[in-house]
């Protein structure tokens, strides 16, 4: 219900949660126009804007397609005109599939994308329906062409204004660290506080990754590209070299002792609600207190938010933390994410998973090869007639478990792939309609239970598959596998 204005925009704080599903298309026919994919893609609204920045490739491409409604152009066709073409950038495009410079889509062709191990990856092509969040492609020399329209040399205009007013309120900060005066973003910008203060903005693809940083008042900026997903050493590590390493002794008296915020964090920037979940969880941020000037950040190398991961971190202006009334840490604030604290047993929540799922696929695998050995000894003892009491539902209720286990391992590895939503949904129906067998399960347990003949054994065999299938259905329900 509230508004959201276009610096929520600019500071990723409009409230979204971010999605894993139709960001990505295989072939260029299939790419939609920038209205149907934003419809495509629209994720929930889980925070009220204006309070958690959360970085959203959504809020990035709606503020391109509110461009288009204002200029009456598609956003490619807008950036062409008033940035590429008044700046020479001749070997760069933006249309999702290079349609607005076949050149650039040619030599696109002819590079190749690797992981962090170094191994190629072979399906590095993929066509962002949302391409003003990402979507630009081209060469240094080009994106230098950009940065410097940005710092124009004293006492001349930016080509791209028509007076350098608006270009210096741009590069003004424009989002400050909650309750500080410390900046955080400067209009879509991110504020990083090296030996001089840089804006500047980074990025990954599926199997690239860059970094554009300049300092405004010294007039120098830097560009990496490489052609590696998730790369540091030069994109990160090189730049921090080059601008030099930021001084904390003007904010000694701020400086909190770490151990008051030592713990796990959980970033803002996540699924919140939806079968992506668990994947949050699965890359959480460890801060370790070593004396109380630094920390050790320890965060999964796959993350695109963080320095390395297990570096070791001087507090420094790009990391803020929020108290609240008591004195507690509320969240951890880096330019382009929050992160909330993790309490309780939300901790272990991954590893109490693990040990459920190992548990109860344990249990599946004995139920169902205990069940096969008795119905293998009826037949050689020629026992007519069905099964008895709750053995058939018992050995349903299991099948159907190895089953579920089965189809979300499938739907993981979709997901991976970076599939479609309407490719994955079948396997949350699944999800559900176990959830409804689990149910049916119990109800004949409680009823038929006690009148079923039999030995103890079977009996308890019943009740724990029931148990079992309950587990499974509590998975199911926590991370939210149905939609």
């Amino acid at each position: 219900d509230e508004p959201i204005t276009l610096l929520n925009l600019m500071h990723h704080n409009a409230g979204w949660q971010d999605r894993y599903t139709g960001l990505y298309y295989l072939q260029e026919e299939e790419v939609p126009d920038l209205a149907e994919a934003l419809r495509i893609f629209e994720p929930r609204q889980v925070y009220k804007p204006g309070t958690v920045v959360a970085y959203s490739n959504y809020g990035a491409a709606l503020a391109g397609y509110i461009v288009e409604l204002q200029s009456s152009q598609p956003f490619y066709a807008y950036v062409n005109e008033h940035i590429f073409d008044v700046l020479g950038m001749e070997h760069t495009s933006i249309h999702p599939t290079q349609q607005d410079n076949p050149a650039v889509g040619s030599a696109r062709d002819r590079i190749q994308g690797y992981s962090l191990e170094r191994e190629l990856i072979r399906q590095n092509q993929l066509h962002i329906s949302t391409y003003p969040a990402g979507g630009a492609l081209g060469t240094t020399a080009d994106a230098a062409k950009f940065m410097a329209a940005l710092i124009p040399p004293a006492g001349s205009t930016s080509p791209l204004f028509q007076s350098n007013t608006t270009l210096e309120e741009m590069l003004t900060p424009s989002l400050m660290y909650e309750g500080t005066d410390m900046p955080r973003i400067a209009h879509g910008f991110f504020v990083n506080e090296y030996a001089v203060r840089t804006l500047g903005h980074g990025g990954n693809t599926t199997a690239f990754t860059s970094n554009f940083v300049f300092d405004p008042v010294s007039e120098f900026g830097m560009i990496v590209m490489t052609n590696q997903k998730n790369e540091w050493q030069y994109s990160t590590g090189l730049v921090d070299s080059v601008f030099g390493t930021y001084r904390p002794e003007s904010y000694s008296g701020k400086l909190p002792d770490t151990s008051e915020v030592a713990g796990t964090y959980l970033p803002a920037r996540r699924v919140v609600h939806g079968f992506g979940k668990i994947d949050a969880y699965l890359n959480t941020v460890d801060i370790v207190a070593v004396n109380n000037l630094t920390y050790n950040w320890n965060e999964q190398p796959s993350s695109q938010f963080a320095p390395d991961a297990y570096s070791k971190v001087h507090w420094s202006a790009n990391e803020y933390f929020v108290r609240n009334d008591q004195g507690e840490v509320d969240k951890l604030s880096i330019q382009s994410s929050d992160y909330f604290p993790l309490t309780g047993l939300a901790v272990y929540s991954v590893r109490i998973t693990l040990v459920v799922l190992a548990l109860g696929i344990t249990y599946t695998l004995f139920a169902l090869i205990n069940g096969l050995i008795h119905f293998s000894i009826r037949k050689i003892k020629r026992m007519a007639g069905p099964l008895p009491g709750l053995e058939k539902y018992h050995l349903i209720i299991n099948t159907s478990s190895l089953l579920l286990v089965l189809n979300n391992v499938i739907m993981t590895y979709r997901n991976i792939g970076l599939t479609s939503y309407a490719t994955v949904r079948v396997h949350l129906i699944i999800n559900i309609l176990y959830c409804l067998l689990a149910a049916g399960y119990i109800v004949f347990l409680l009823l038929k239970l006690r009148r079923t003949e039999g030995r103890r054994v079977r009996k308890i065999l019943y009740v724990l598959s029931g148990l079992s299938a309950v587990l499974f259905s509590v998975l199911i329900i926590g991370w939210d596998l149905y939609f």
